[in-house]
């Protein structure tokens, strides 16, 4: 969907989308590596498969429509139909198939907890995962530390959403896995001394705790479902080629701070093409990464995941706001560069009104 370089053909870190309107983009296996795929387009795989289908979620979603709060199992192993998506998947883009996480029983329930926790602060998003995520599906070597699923109805309208989680990766801190992917597009990434990298901190004070990764995931790919299911940014990826281009002319207007459209910042940065997360070239060195995290930062984004298009920013400038943390870069030992979401003009106000929404929803029909 709409985050990956079709060009670049590589696979990201959270949310797999593709540069163009899904309804003709083609991916073979001649293009993105050595394995191949019953499914010719990614649109060709929403719009198939079995677990983007709300037939087969429905039960689940409406069963939760009178429950208070996430069933014991909301976190759980992947079942099939979760993870014969991620292996769709992973075949689409030329990877080795994803396998369903058999987690420790002691270790599933610190995770759960942890989410227990994350969503103390956050009840209208409790309420949006009970009525709009059918769950956190756990498996091993995704290819990423989350990917998002969508799920449709028979008019191709997105009603909810499901989530896969890399279970090595939740179980790492937040900076830890968001340094993880950064040192990506870093030659010799995995020689930075231990000072280097993004810190989320609480300003000048001292912070409560530590956030966990599954936490940091969690906000960030639950903006992904919400804005697909509340059509938060133009463009629905389900759109055919003329609605498409429809659809993306207008930014909503926090999002026209930053962006003229979908794929295209207002201010450009030079080093746009060459942001290939988890790719095999890295493109930066140490002090060519560093000036342009701080460029990004000056000009309001929360570090260069966020540059990629318009569907990353949103999702990153949710999470770092539900996070309710300040978000540094520590380039050396004693220097820092510091990105705070509160001082954004204008999330303050799309942040309300995307939490609104969870809290006045009903949830999906009976019909």
């Amino acid at each position: 969907m709409p985050t990956s370089s079709l060009n670049g053909r590589l696979r990201k870190t959270f949310f797999f989308l593709l540069l163009a309107p899904l309804a003709i983009v083609a991916l073979s296996s001649s293009n993105t590596g050595c394995r191949s795929s019953e499914y010719t387009s990614l649109a060709d795989l929403l719009q198939r498969h079995p677990s983007n289908r709300l037939e087969n979620w429905q039960g689940l979603l409406t069963e939760r429509k009178g429950a208070k709060g996430l069933p014991d199992d909301f976190i759980q192993p992947a079942g099939t139909l979760p993870l014969q998506y991620g292996i769709a998947m992973n075949e689409l883009d030329g990877f080795e198939p994803p396998e369903t996480a058999e987690p420790e029983p002691e270790k599933l329930e610190v995770v759960r907890k942890n989410l227990g926790l994350a969503l103390r602060s956050q009840p209208e998003l409790e309420r949006f995962l009970s009525l709009r995520v059918a769950g956190i599906y756990l498996v091993r070597n995704l290819g990423s530390s989350g990917l998002t699923g969508f799920i449709y109805d028979r008019n191709g309208v997105a009603r909810a959403g499901f989530i896969l989680m890399d279970w090595d990766r939740v179980q790492m801190s937040a900076e830890d896995m968001i340094n993880l992917r950064e040192k990506t597009i870093i030659q010799q990434g995995s020689k930075l001394p231990s000072y280097w990298g993004y810190r989320l901190t609480c300003g000048n004070a001292p912070c409560p705790g530590s956030i966990d990764g599954l936490t940091y995931l969690l906000f960030h790919e639950s903006a992904h479902v919400a804005s697909e299911v509340y059509g938060t940014l133009p463009g629905l990826f389900l759109s055919d080629q003329e609605q498409y281009e429809q659809l993306k002319k207008g930014m909503p207007d926090f999002f026209a701070n930053y962006w003229k459209d979908l794929h295209t910042t207002r201010t450009e940065f030079h080093f746009r093409k060459a942001l290939k997360f988890y790719g095999n070239e890295p493109y930066f060195s140490r002090e060519e990464h560093a000036r342009a995290v701080k460029l990004a930062f000056d000009r309001g984004f929360p570090g260069l995941y966020s540059v990629q298009d318009c569907w990353e920013f949103m999702a990153e400038v949710t999470a770092y706001s539900m996070l309710n943390r300040t978000l540094e870069f520590h380039s050396d030992a004693d220097f820092r560069f510091v990105f705070s979401a509160r001082s954004q003009a204008g999330l303050r106000g799309f942040i309300a009104e995307l939490k609104g929404k969870m809290a006045q929803d009903q949830g999906i029909s009976l019909d």
